[in-house]
Formats: structure tokens, C-alpha cells, sequence
């Protein structure tokens, strides 16, 4: 299918020294076209 959405490595963190939170470290997804797609995860 053809690919409606790219998102290629993806960081995110938050805080900063000890506290530092790595969210995402180097994320990469293709969204295709016509399919349901959903993220989830704690907030």
C-alpha cells in the first residue's frame, strides 16, 4: 500500500540529568494509506 505518513528516528526525552526520561530513542513507522492506525501508551 502507499504510505501516508513517515515519521523516521524519532527521539524524544524528558527532564533533564538524573531525571532525564528517554520516551523514544530512534522510532521509525510508515503509515499506509486507508488503514486505521492508533498509538497508545501511558500518559
Amino acid at each position: 500500500m502507499a504510505v501516508a505518513a513517515r515519521a523516521e528516528g524519532v527521539v524524544k526525552a524528558y527532564g533533564e540529568g538524573e531525571t532525564r526520561v528517554v520516551a523514544l530513542d530512534g522510532v521509525s513507522v510508515d503509515i499506509e494509506r486507508g488503514v486505521f492506525t492508533a498509538i497508545m501508551g501511558p500518559s
